[in-house]
Parts: C-alpha cells; sequence; structure tokens
C-alpha cells in the first residue's frame, strides 16, 4: 500500500512538475520572442528614418534637376528663335 501511495505521489509530482516547466519553458520562450521582436522593431524604424531622409534629399534633387532641364528647353527654344531666318531680312530686292 505504502508503495502504490510513493508511486502516484512520484507520478502526481512529475505531472505537476512537467506543467509548471512547460509553463516557465513558454514564458521564457515568449520573453525571448519578445525581446527579438522589439529589436527587430528598432532596427526597422531607424531604417525607415534613413530611407525617409534620402527620399527627401531625392525630391529635391529631383525638383532642382526639373528645374534645370525647364530652364534649358527654355534657351533651346530661344536659340532656335534667333536660328530661324527672318522673313524680312530674306526678302531679295
Amino acid at each position: 500500500m505504502e508503495m502504490i501511495l510513493t508511486s502516484i505521489l512520484t507520478f502526481v509530482g512529475t505531472v505537476i512538475g512537467y506543467f509548471y516547466g512547460s509553463k516557465k519553458n513558454r514564458a521564457e520562450t515568449d520573453s525571448i520572442v519578445l525581446q527579438n521582436v522589439k529589436g527587430i522593431l528598432e532596427i526597422q524604424s531607424s531604417t525607415i528614418e534613413a530611407l525617409k531622409e534620402q527620399v527627401e534629399e531625392l525630391q529635391t534633387k529631383i525638383m532642382d534637376y526639373e528645374s534645370y532641364i525647364k530652364k534649358l528647353q527654355e534657351e533651346i527654344t530661344q536659340l532656335r528663335r534667333e536660328m530661324k531666318p527672318s522673313k524680312r531680312t530674306t526678302k531679295v530686292q
């Protein structure tokens, strides 16, 4: 009888220890996962900020280039006008 009681108590102790240990392991794993996610979010956040700065710089460059292209187009138009022979000066008398 004593042997059966000892076996039952050992079994119950093992089951309780298993469930407690399992919950503890899950909690530790969840904690590690959360730390990893926080680290990833910090990296993503800093990367996004750096990319935002680059986008702003590139937008400024694009605006500058568009302005420069417009200026060159105006110069081309003006040069074409100057190159066209005037109707008044081409008449031969």
